[in-house]
């Protein structure tokens, strides 16, 4: 355990669990498809450790719920697990909690979101990538200034119509925040009392929102521009017209694989999500669970997941293909942004400029 990280202490900041609680700790497993690593099982020993040290507590803890790996971010998870030797529907198993934390490989957030939506009871959090070093970093973040960036993120996005992104490349993006006033605070409030929100990420820091999709008859979106986008050594800008990706350009031949990707499946054009972390001590690594707590980010593909979203698996043209991926520009990502500026009928707010916040 890190010095100085109590994952108890975090535990019960963010759950304020009671005895009347049953906390399940979910982790995936190698599959054919997806061969172990040691990062992977470092995560689990993670897990365990964290499970033992809530135990250990006088908590109410099961066993380890564990899955089959979805090898994909955001895929539905399969419909059975293993829990202490035993085979069993992982819907059954998920609903003998009252907490669910996942500490995953790839991320089963959407999957999980839509298995509460139903459930009002539960509550949970996703750590799709966690590493140990996290808990040095981001997981130790005062959860106090987090909800209070949260908040302020929040009542700008909700209040705004269009958000301009000028990226360090000299690109331009604007996604159309209209028809919308339900953005998110991600602020690791998940106390049984709240209803406003009941699953996190942890490390938790961001607001975020759905972008307008054109849903409403004779309102198109207005979500366009160009994204820059880092794949490997090459940079390749995505061509953006109403709220989805439209086409594509790089100079370097290994962005091909990129473009490749998004051609494969039109759902995968989708401009998911609009985002903002604000976790203080968040670093770009390269894992996005806490790159994007870092900062800016994007997502594109499944949305269905949060208020407002229209694009779920059923719209990919097989389930393999379904995705939700952050891109992150934040202070370390290969690529940054020069500003970001939230605009309204009423009011132009400058939110960050060369990487860093200048709203708070």
């Amino acid at each position: 355990m890190a010095s100085g990280f109590d994952s108890l202490l975090l535990i019960t900041q963010v759950f304020c669990p009671t005895d009347s609680d049953t906390i399940g700790f979910l982790v995936d497993i190698p599959t054919t498809v997806t061969p172990d690593d040691s990062e992977w099982r470092s995560r689990r020993q993670m897990a365990e450790d964290w499970r033992r040290r809530v135990s250990g507590a006088g908590l109410r803890v099961l066993p380890t719920i564990f899955v089959p790996s979805s090898d994909a971010n955001n895929r539905d998870l399969p419909t059975f697990c293993v829990q202490d030797g035993e085979s069993l529907d992982l819907v059954v198993a998920l609903q003998r909690c009252t907490v669910i934390i996942a500490m995953t490989k790839f991320s089963a957030t959407a999957p999980l979101l839509r298995f509460l939506h139903d459930r009002p009871l539960i509550r949970g959090a996703s750590m799709p990538g966690v590493i140990p070093a996290m808990q040095d970093t981001a997981l130790s973040a005062d959860l106090a200034v987090i909800r209070k960036r949260t908040d302020k993120l929040r009542t700008i996005l909700n209040e705004g119509d269009f958000a301009d992104v000028e990226f360090d490349t000299g690109d331009k993006v604007t996604f159309d925040l209209r028809f919308r006033s339900n953005a998110l605070a991600d602020d690791g409030n998940l106390s049984s009392g709240n209803e406003h929100f009941r699953f996190t990420n942890l490390p938790c820091g961001e607001a975020f929102i759905v972008p307008y999709e054109g849903e409403i008859p004779g309102e198109p979106s207005l979500t366009q521009g160009i994204i820059p986008m880092n794949h490997g050594a090459a940079v390749v800008r995505l061509f953006v017209e109403g709220g989805k990706i439209v086409s594509f350009h790089t100079e370097e031949p290994c962005g091909l694989d990129l473009i490749r990707y998004f051609e494969e499946d039109p759902a995968r054009c989708h401009v998911a999500e609009f985002g903002l972390g604000c976790n203080p001590r968040a670093v770009v690594r390269g894992i996005v669970l806490e790159d994007e707590k870092a900062g800016f980010h994007w997502a594109f593909g499944r949305n269905d997941h949060f208020l407002d979203g229209h694009n779920g698996p059923t719209n990919f043209l097989k389930p393999s293909n379904v995705v939700h991926r952050d891109v992150v520009y934040a202070e370390g990502s290969p690529i940054g942004v020069d500003s970001i500026l939230i605009r309204s009928k009423d009011a132009s707010i400058p939110v960050i400029r060369n990487n860093q916040y200048v709203c708070f």
